[in-house]
């Protein structure tokens, strides 16, 4: 004769309740990688030039110089940016090295001065860094910067820690230079 409590197993209730709690696991597990391999997809890198503007202040000779430039870099996606490069009329500046986080402007005044067959550059951010370069040559509407020609501004950079994986953003503006 057998033992009925030895061959007796789990009840159907308990049972029930076993797999309801495992089913709820496995959901919140699956729903936790489901969502977040989503999120990691939404991010939207993005970069924008706000309120350019380039005033010569009444030179209007063979190069037009100086030229101040003003304008604002803003990050108008949803992931921090390390801004890399401007360039404005064709002269680059490298290296700029500024994070801007989602939602952060950030200003800067640029001047440039031409001499001894040289344009030189000079962008001051609004944090008060101060970045230099020079080109012979310089791009714009009439190849000079006088009053009424049009320059380009242009911002590079790449979302933060991913600067080997490619990711990059670009914006650019069109100024018409004012006196």
């Amino acid at each position: 004769t057998t033992n009925k409590k030895a061959r007796r197993g789990l009840s159907n209730v308990m049972g029930s309740l076993l797999l309801i709690i495992l089913t709820a696991v496995a959901a919140l597990l699956l729903g936790h990688y489901a969502f977040g391999v989503m999120n990691t997809a939404q991010h939207n890198p993005s970069i924008a030039i706000a309120d350019a503007s380039a005033i010569n202040p009444g030179n209007n000779g063979p190069t037009g110089a100086p030229v101040y430039v003003q304008f604002t870099v803003y990050d108008n996606g949803n992931t921090p940016i390390v801004l890399q490069q401007i360039d404005i009329a064709g002269i680059t500046v490298n290296n700029i090295g500024l994070i801007l986080l989602p939602g952060q402007t950030i200003s800067f005044n640029a001047t440039i001065t031409y001499s001894t067959n040289t344009y030189y550059l000079t962008v001051t951010s609004g944090v008060g860094n101060k970045y230099t370069a020079s080109a012979s040559s310089i791009q714009s509407s009439t190849g000079n910067l006088n009053v009424g020609s049009t320059i380009v501004v242009q911002a590079l950079g790449y979302v933060q820690g991913d600067m080997v994986a490619g990711q990059w953003v670009y914006a650019q503006a069109p100024v018409t230079i004012q006196d």
